[in-house]
């Protein structure tokens, strides 16, 4: 991870215009955001949540309008955008770097995963648990 710049986890979509965006911000931040033409909503960690030059699982769920954030399995959302459905995107869909903008991950990105429903707290909780020895957390 490379703190002191955006990048993007996941995307499809084009921030405030269409689909969605999972990134690390500058600070540290975690972000998950929903957009539409001229808007755009963010579910957010705190600032030093991702950490430079450290393995983590970070992961998002979305039910209805309410979307987290989560680090090694732990909820760390401060703050719970309201999350309008994503305007439909015709974009392609990218890992570790958008189309728009750049924003390409500085390191690696090990078996990332979508699944087609929102994963509970203690699913996220055990996915961690099961694979931290396999990146050494």
């Amino acid at each position: 991870l490379l703190v002191g710049a955006m990048r993007t986890i996941f995307c499809r979509g084009l921030l405030a215009t269409d689909g969605w965006y999972f990134d690390s911000l500058a600070a540290g931040n975690i972000c998950f955001y929903t957009n539409q033409a001229g808007f755009q909503q963010v579910s957010t960690s705190a600032a030093g949540a991702a950490v430079i030059n450290t393995w983590m699982l970070v992961g998002f769920t979305r039910s209805g309008a309410t979307g987290k954030v989560y680090k090694n399995g732990v909820d760390v959302t401060s703050v719970v955008g309201v999350h309008v459905n994503p305007l439909t995107s015709a974009r392609e869909f990218h890992i570790g770097t958008s189309d728009a903008h750049g924003n390409s991950w500085s390191g690696y990105i090990w078996r990332p995963r979508i699944w087609s429903r929102q994963l509970a707290a203690d699913e996220m909780q055990a996915i961690f648990e099961m694979e931290r020895s396999l990146v050494g957390v």
